[in-house]
């Protein structure tokens, strides 16, 4: 069984009303400035129910006690300006905490976890909704998050293991055989990945051959979830043939990554594309020498073989 909390501003009667006449209130950071029944929505105004926000996250961790959370189920597609580097697994404070919340309320272009120990989770959500959730009952908790002068709904429901993701086990010494194996025996560089949270700027992405694995290898963040596709296809043009031989080889619609080619290193600068390459080349590589694509192991290529791990 787990145990849940939805935590917000909003009152039963503007549920009620966003659900009859889907009309919310205020949701985001970004209208202030805005008018809302019949009042504009200030600056002041925002952060002081954003400070109710943070004090109902402190208010968790006081009652139990801790003053640092790990991050989980990181996402970053931007690097945060205020916090380095994020990733899974990574131990913030409590003022780290109190950016993340406020950031991540404000519509940030990353998001985490905060893991408080014993099971205790909290998730900043949509429509300036915040979640804890527990293998316990949550009750002292929504009573302090309405201290804070916030409105708490709890619920209980089964908890399913196949809801949760199972970590790859450690990369031991039969692990790196196998891709030192699948390298040597590949005519081309092989993909590797270093998965430290998902995102763009969570990712390093490695086109390996021999001369390169134990460089890329040693380089790699202790925790970091290591994937090896050595099947994936690699196909390498010019910039003026990018469109056609995209649509020849994977179709137009493909979800594709795109980098430059030749490399100077094995880390690949790439650019994702979930929707298609499209009819013309993207900007950043229509002056590059070459470059090279192939499906995104993520969305695409999903029935290759994958090597996979824990550094």
């Amino acid at each position: 069984m787990m145990f849940y909390l939805n935590i917000s501003k909003h009152s039963p009667s503007e549920r009620a009303r966003a659900r009859f006449e889907g009309e919310w209130g205020w949701t985001s950071f970004d209208e202030i400035g805005q008018v809302f029944d019949g009042r504009e929505l200030t600056l002041r105004d925002y952060v002081e129910v954003e400070d109710r926000y943070v004090c109902a996250v402190r208010a968790v961790m006081d009652l139990l006690g801790v003053q640092e959370a790990v991050l989980r189920h990181v996402f970053v597609e931007e690097l945060p300006e205020d916090l380095g580097e994020l990733y899974n697994g990574r131990v913030v404070g409590q003022q780290e905490v109190e950016v993340l919340i406020r950031t991540m309320l404000r519509g940030a272009d990353y998001h985490a976890h905060l893991d408080l120990g014993g099971g205790v989770g909290v998730q900043v959500g949509f429509d300036f909704y915040l979640h804890v959730y527990a293998p316990s009952d949550l009750s002292a908790f929504a009573e302090a998050a309405g201290e804070c002068g916030l409105y708490v709904d709890h619920f209980e429901v089964e908890d399913d293991p196949d809801d949760h993701d199972v970590p790859p086990p450690p990369a031991g010494h039969d692990f790196w055989a196998s891709v030192r194996a699948a390298v040597e025996a590949s005519a081309e560089p092989v993909l590797l990945m270093e998965r430290r949270a998902r995102g763009r700027y969570g990712e390093e992405w490695y086109l390996v051959g021999t001369e390169d694995l134990d460089d890329v290898v040693s380089g790699l963040r202790a925790g970091a979830e290591v994937l090896v596709y050595p099947d994936l296809e690699v196909t390498t043009t010019t910039p003026g043939d990018l469109v056609e031989s995209v649509a020849w080889s994977v179709g137009s619609l493909s979800s594709i990554v795109l980098f430059r080619w030749p490399r100077p290193l094995p880390r690949l600068d790439y650019l994702r594309l979930s929707a298609g390459l499209g009819p013309t080349v993207p900007e950043a590589f229509v002056e590059a020498e070459g470059v090279g694509y192939f499906l995104d192991p993520d969305l695409e290529a999903t029935d290759i073989r994958c090597l996979r791990a824990t550094v």
